[in-house]
């Protein structure tokens, strides 16, 4: 903004600061009644990590780090499928505004199916070179033979992750960011808490967080999908 009202005289398309104070606010809040909601979701997904990293920590350090070790493998494939979920996005808006359901279906069909591809070939590769993976990361023998099994799980989970990522932003793309945040708000709530019962309760340690990483994300994909069922045009 300050740019274009301090040289203003060298972009013929300045609106000038009169025009710039005097545009209709309404679309302003629209933006943001749409955008808030998906920000409010990122901040609950980040205090709910922040969260079960404080719940690990209570077992011991080795713990915590071998859920951020196991957790960045699985971004490494997570970033491939939220780019296809970015795809997602922007193509179910589209044809959201057109209208169209059969093209909005199919943009979501193909997404998910190739979201689903990246995990097979996650899931695949970590349980035939599991050391491999982990030793990236680490040198402890230890950690690593301890971690095998939580590696093997995560990728497992990232067909229920791969559905929230498509399925959740064919939801946005459709304008329907409350859902999301919605879901997103049960699933913190959930996850901690069941992580919490899971080892202070039934005291299952380690493995306990990682049994409600994984119900977490099964659940919201079914609730999502059914969302999704929902969707008309």
């Amino acid at each position: 903004m300050y740019i274009t009202i301090t040289k203003k005289d060298k972009f013929f398309t300045s609106p000038g600061l009169k025009r710039i104070l005097g545009a209709r606010f309404r679309p302003y809040l629209k933006s943001i009644k749409l955008g808030l909601p998906t920000a409010c979701e990122d901040l609950l997904w980040n205090l709910g990590n922040l969260c079960i990293i404080r719940i690990l920590n209570t077992i011991d350090e080795r713990a915590a780090g071998i859920y951020s070790m196991v957790f960045t493998v699985e971004i490494l494939f997570v970033v491939v499928i939220g780019a296809i979920g970015s795809g997602t996005l922007t193509l179910s808006g589209e044809a959201t505004g057109a209208k169209d359901m059969k093209l909005y279906r199919s943009v979501i069909k193909t997404s998910v199916r190739w979201s689903f591809l990246v995990a097979a070939f996650a899931l695949i590769f970590v349980s035939i070179f599991p050391l491999l993976t982990l030793s990236l990361f680490t040198t402890d023998k230890e950690v690593i033979e301890m971690s095998v099994i939580y590696i093997i799980l995560v990728a497992a989970n990232l067909f229920e992750k791969s559905g929230n990522i498509i399925i959740g932003n064919g939801i946005r793309g459709y304008g329907d960011t409350k859902w999301m945040f919605f879901t997103q708000a049960l699933g913190t709530v959930g996850v901690v808490g069941l992580a919490f019962l899971c080892v202070f309760v039934f005291k299952l340690g380690m493995l306990g967080v990682f049994i409600a990483v994984l119900c977490d994300e099964a659940i919201r994909a079914v609730i999502n999908f059914i969302r999704l069922l929902r969707i008309k045009f």
